[in-house]
């Protein structure tokens, strides 16, 4: 039985841009169902910051802006400077109660 003392967490990768052709959920309202059950979120993009990777996006996913991350590529999300500091902020995360 999981205790209320550990965090639940959800990361999600992504190519930065959700397709919005056909029948879709708007993120905030799709990762809200996890929020309130007090999953705490993890944005992770990978692509062109810039360009490819919408900010605005990751924002609607992740439960805070500090636990959004952006990289060029998915070859540097196995670098260990970025490896440590995801596992430290991942590691520190707290359990929350839903919205």
């Amino acid at each position: 039985m999981r205790g209320s003392h550990i965090p639940k967490i959800a990361i999600v990768i992504t190519d930065g841009k959700q397709t919005k052709s056909g029948h879709y959920t708007p993120l905030a309202t799709a990762s809200k169902l996890l929020k309130d059950k007090g999953v705490q979120i993890i944005a992770i993009g990978v692509g062109k910051i810039r360009t490819a990777v919408d900010y605005t996006e990751l924002l609607d996913i992740a439960s805070a802006n500090e636990y959004v991350y952006l990289t060029d590529s998915f070859e540097k999300l196995q670098i260990p400077g970025f490896a440590r500091v995801f596992r430290q902020r991942v590691c520190q995360a707290r359990p929350s109660v839903g919205r």
